[in-house]
């Protein structure tokens, strides 16, 4: 993977979680996560599955059970500071040791998805994600660091992102509408609780973004967003579909107004140009009904006309409509088709 750098040139290819490792030591989850796709985590996921899919099911209590122990898969990839030479080092081996969960999950949303009827989805998957949201964050006693939770804030993101772009990929709008639209409300220290939109899953990650970055001496715009493409599932809904959806859940914020934290889309470093990025797919034929829908679910725009009005009314000077990450200004105007369509609204398609 050829990583875009801090100036804006192109760095040696070359993984962030292999680059110059300093620690040797095996995260304490790498035995729960590797034992995750077998045993008793396997046949209550495939409970839930055959749930699904079996005539006369009542899916809802097998995938609770499921996304439950997920959360608990999870909540053991938290690491030790204490014990830890490098934490970044044990909180990229903690992420490693993430991926038969990941994997797991992503073969049940995508599964999950497909299936329209006999069960609640949108609230079922509400409630697994507030729980997740709640354990991204210190809620005990005794000394923690911030950091200690991001291997966990990691994951928890990367399921998020991939929910949305599978249930975007499968058409299921009212339960993608659920999601976006539910007020989470999350456990945080000392038992307090609080209301958060979906931008609770969105995480600073400074343990990968800033300090592994300067310590290695990576010079990586976003090494979180180089995670990301370099643990692409290579299914049908991937790494490009994530970076879409990171997009997506960009401009709904500013074209809803709403409140809560921004949505920042790290993994758009990966568009080919960022003077003139190609278009993400979805804008690049929004005339397409079937791809309109698709933005019109995110966005809430009624057509064409109301999504350029939108952005301009959401982006209305030359300096708005770069978003600046690192040292890389990418025009939002092309990765929206925006020169493009709004020739269209004035009928002007030349």
């Amino acid at each position: 993977v050829v990583a875009p750098t801090l100036n804006g040139g192109r760095n040696v290819p070359r993984g962030i979680a292999d680059a110059k490792q300093s620690s040797s030591t095996v995260c304490p989850s790498a035995i729960f996560t590797s034992d995750f796709g077998s045993g008793g985590a396997f046949l209550v996921r495939e409970k839930a599955l055959r749930s699904i899919t079996e005539p006369g099911a009542r899916p809802e209590g097998a995938v609770r059970s499921y996304l439950s122990s997920v959360v608990k898969a999870l909540e053991e990839l938290k690491v030790d500071h204490d014990n830890a030479k490098h934490l970044d080092d044990e909180i990229i081996a903690a992420i490693d040791n993430s991926r038969p969960i990941r994997d797991g999950y992503l073969e049940f949303i995508g599964r999950a998805t497909g299936d329209l009827a006999r069960y609640d989805l949108g609230n079922l998957l509400v409630e697994f994600l507030e729980q997740a949201a709640s354990i991204c964050q210190f809620r005990g006693t005794g000394s923690y660091r911030e950091a200690d939770f991001d291997g966990i804030r990691f994951a928890v993101m990367e399921l998020f992102l991939y929910t949305v772009a599978w249930l975007l990929h499968r058409e299921r709008y009212e339960v993608l509408d659920t999601i976006l639209s539910e007020t989470y409300v999350v456990s945080s220290l000392g038992g307090e609780q609080r209301k958060r939109r979906y931008g609770t899953f969105w995480f600073p990650l400074e343990s990968i973004e800033q300090y592994r970055n300067q310590r290695l001496k990576l010079r990586i715009t976003s090494p979180v967003a180089l995670l990301l493409k370099q643990r692409d599932p290579g299914t049908e809904v991937g790494f490009d579909s994530v970076k879409q959806v990171e997009f997506l859940l960009f401009l709904r914020h500013t074209f809803l107004g709403e409140r809560g934290k921004r949505w920042k889309p790290r993994t758009l470093a990966y568009s080919n140009d960022p003077d003139f990025p190609s278009p993400l797919p979805l804008f690049h034929a929004a005339e397409s009904p079937r791809r309109f829908r698709r933005l019109q679910a995110m966005l809430k725009v009624r057509d064409v006309a109301q999504l350029v009005a939108s952005f301009e009314e959401s982006y209305p000077t030359p300096e708005s409509r770069y978003l600046k990450l690192g040292d890389w200004p990418i025009s939002l105007v092309h990765l929206a088709n925006m020169h493009e369509l709004s020739a269209e609204k004035f009928g002007d398609a030349s």
